[in-house]
């Protein structure tokens, strides 16, 4: 068996049978599989709205508590796999990001759930989520000429909820203008990691400092612009590491790396292992 065989891609035509090409929605609690045990990674987004139960969702190689009134965004190539309680109920709504694109709504605030992706809800505001969700379930039930349109609304509709929701938990975690100059920061880190590792990079684009930049990332942070920029790395190097086929050769180079050994020494330095130690790892867990 081969890499692609141990970790695949997961397509919306892999897990969902009821769906468009670009689109699908299911009850947890009917269709939904309670232990997803093996590691993978989709080609789609999908929002998971917990009604309500309970379990362990790990996205990333980071554990999060699954309770009552939460509501999960995986972005395409994050890592993640599930074991959830037998009375779990809720929305898996997934959409290809080909489609989400061509209403432009999804550069907003994408690091904020890449960093934390979950959100804890109130009652209130999973309802109104989960009421829009309902409306697409109906319609693609439906499926008649003008379906197409009304979902795009429809999804669109939800993105803007949950802009919403991502908006009030930023603003909660950074009320203050420093706070918002990070938001920005994580934001461009999001885009461009992959081509610039120099904090000088990124303070140009905020019109600041690079020492500015730092100083206000040790007091929002704890941690220094340049190793904000590093953890980025290291956490795409972890994820294409664990569920995919590429050489570490690949990989290092993907990620900006011209000296595969330097990226190895880079890999080690942070995580305690070479990166082909961590993918023997990554598959036994």
């Amino acid at each position: 068996m081969n890499e692609k065989d141990i970790f695949p891609i997961i397509g919306i035509n892999d897990l969902y049978e009821d769906h468009l090409d670009h689109m699908s929605l299911l009850r947890h609690n009917v269709n939904g599989k309670e232990v997803i045990d093996t590691p993978h990674k989709h080609d789609f987004f999908l929002i998971f709205l917990v009604l309500k139960g309970g379990g362990v969702h790990t996205i990333d190689f980071t554990d999060y508590e699954v309770r009552d009134n939460t509501l999960f965004f995986l972005a395409p190539g994050q890592v993640h796999k599930w074991k959830l309680n037998k009375n779990t109920e809720g929305f898996q709504f997934v959409f290809s990001g080909s489609f989400a694109e061509k209403l432009q709504r999804l550069h907003i605030h994408q690091h904020i759930f890449a960093e934390n992706p979950m959100l804890e809800l109130s009652e209130a505001e999973t309802n109104e989520l989960a009421g829009e969700l309902i409306r697409i379930e109906e319609e693609l039930i439906t499926r008649d000429a003008l379906s197409d349109m009304i979902l795009a609304d429809r999804l669109r509709i939800v993105l803007l909820l949950v802009e919403r929701l991502q908006k009030k938990y930023a603003e909660e975690r950074c009320v203050h203008p420093q706070g918002r100059i990070v938001l920005e920061f994580k934001s461009l880190i999001e885009k461009y990691f992959k081509e610039h590792c120099s904090v000088q990079f990124y303070a140009d684009h905020l019109h600041i400092t690079a020492n500015y930049l730092n100083t206000i990332c040790k007091k929002q942070l704890k941690q220094t612009a340049g190793e904000q920029i590093r953890n980025r790395i290291i956490l795409e190097a972890r994820r294409l590491l664990a569920v995919t086929p590429l050489s570490v050769k690949e990989i290092a180079y993907g990620l900006g790396f011209s000296d595969v050994a330097y990226f190895s020494r880079f890999f080690k330095k942070s995580e305690g292992m070479t990166p082909g130690m961590f993918r023997v790892h990554a598959r036994k867990m």
